[in-house]
């Protein structure tokens, strides 16, 4: 009979660890459910801090753009992204003459001051 307590101890301990290695790596899965969850909306507020700042960008453009005074701090970024607009207005008539001169030029995607909105 000593045999088979010291087999039924063996089982029972086997048993008991089995369980408590379970239950740690389900305490992990649970632990990884939740660190992708709060990653996926830290990176859903960064994403929305993004169209935010994206969007009181726009604001102080198209307020220069009109010729309203802007803050000296957004001045130097407001000149810089109407230098790229001209820079794209020239490339885009360089493109138009392209055009008119050999039909065969691919059309390109026109953007324009005026394609920013607010939203």
């Amino acid at each position: 009979m000593a045999f088979l307590d010291k087999l039924s101890d063996v089982a029972k301990k086997v048993s008991d660890k089995t369980t408590e290695v379970a239950k740690k790596v389900g305490d992990k899965a649970e632990d990884a459910i939740e660190t992708g969850k709060l990653n996926a909306k830290i990176a859903s507020e960064r994403h929305a801090v993004q169209d935010d700042l994206k969007k009181i960008g726009e604001y102080y453009y198209l307020r220069f753009a009109s010729g309203d005074e802007v803050a000296p701090e957004v001045l130097g970024y407001c000149n810089s992204a109407k230098a790229h607009y001209d820079v794209i207005a020239e490339a885009q008539e360089e493109l138009r003459q392209l055009k008119e001169d050999d039909g065969n030029v691919a059309e390109a995607e026109v953007i324009e001051e005026s394609d920013i909105t607010i939203e």
